[in-house]
């Protein structure tokens, strides 16, 4: 009776060792995958094309903070001092833009590159600016501005007719861009 008790434990045993013999089992290790982790910054308004700021909106690029405030759409027969040189196929945009100079007081900064700004549409297609041979009225070029001043006033760009989802773009050389919402 001891004996089949010892060889029924024994099966028992066996049983539940799933067969092994005493050899011990080794486990393949598997590599540790550590998860990488990509962080993207996100892109500030004003600071791409493809995140332009609407109108009314404040960006910072250099020294200045600018605001597009309004456009107007010109004609050659508008008569309003416009007369420049564009294509049959452009039309005349008048920018008007409120502009803040953020450096100390008694430093300046200069809105010359203002008037060195484009236009991109849905199309593609960037449209430097507009050589006048009159000036706007409350033009915003050759001009200094001291610190902490602010000045509303109109630039004068040139689009594509029948383009879309106009955008203005401003550069501050060597690589800071912003971009604007015009209609």
């Amino acid at each position: 009776k001891k004996a089949l008790i010892v060889a029924i434990a024994a099966l028992v045993l066996a049983a539940c060792s799933g067969g092994n013999t005493g050899n011990p089992v080794v486990l393949e290790q598997q590599p540790t995958v550590i998860p990488t982790v990509i962080e993207s910054t996100p892109v500030p308004l004003g600071g791409a094309r493809s995140n332009p700021a609407p109108l009314g909106s404040y960006v910072v690029v250099g020294d200045l903070t600018i605001r597009v405030i309004g456009t107007s759409d010109f004609k050659p027969s508008d008569n309003q001092g416009l007369e420049g040189e564009y294509e049959p196929s452009e039309h005349v945009i008048q920018v008007n833009l409120e502009v803040t100079c953020n450096v100390i007081s008694d430093e300046s900064c200069n809105l010359y590159d203002l008037g060195s700004s484009s236009t991109v549409g849905a199309s593609g297609i960037e449209r430097g600016y507009m050589f006048l041979w009159e000036t706007p009225p409350d033009a915003l070029q050759d001009l200094t501005i001291f610190g902490g001043a602010t000045i509303v006033g109109n630039i004068v760009l040139v689009a594509d007719i029948g383009d879309h989802d106009v955008l203005m773009k401003y550069s501050v050389f060597p690589d800071e861009v912003a971009w604007f919402e015009l209609y």
